[in-house]
């Protein structure tokens, strides 16, 4: 993915979502939609500090969802440029997931208990699907296979 990226001059997200245009625009079509754009939410990750070392890292489930609108396209090739000034939109938009991020912490902290519930409730209805491109584990873990032997991931 990394080289494919590199040659075609776009981001492996902008791959991942260009390949998601498509295949909805493929299915919606298959099954009579006229729709030609999704709904999505972006998780991004608040990072408040980098880790200097594997030791330091710990495991933080910290984000922010921003709202994007993917147009679809009949294939990935000319989705490419479309993505583009979706992704462009959500790399010049940190200030705007931190300021999620706040106001999601804080409505949890200070409101009752219902109003973030019926708010969460009431906005995932409005999208069509999550998109995340959330990597494997940042360090090693291990786990035992159902024969009981203690496996590592790379």
């Amino acid at each position: 993915m990394k080289g494919l990226s590199k040659k075609i001059g776009v981001t492996i997200n902008d791959i991942m979502a260009s390949a998601l245009s498509a295949a909805m625009y493929r299915l919606f079509k298959e099954n009579g939609d006229p729709n030609k754009e999704i709904k999505l939410l972006v998780p991004a990750n608040i990072r408040f500090e980098f880790y200097h070392a594997p030791e330091e890292i710990k495991l933080e489930n910290k984000f922010a969802v921003l709202p994007v609108t993917l147009p679809l396209t009949e294939n990935m090739s000319s989705a490419y440029p479309k993505v583009q000034k979706v992704t462009k939109f959500l790399k010049e938009s940190m200030a705007l997931v931190y300021a999620m991020y706040a106001l999601t912490f804080y409505a949890n902290i200070f409101c009752p208990r219902i109003i973030p519930l019926l708010s969460a409730d009431s906005t995932s209805k409005k999208f069509t699907m999550a998109f995340s491109n959330t990597p494997g584990p940042i360090k090693p873990f291990l786990y035992s296979d159902s024969a009981g032997n203690t496996l590592q991931t790379q």
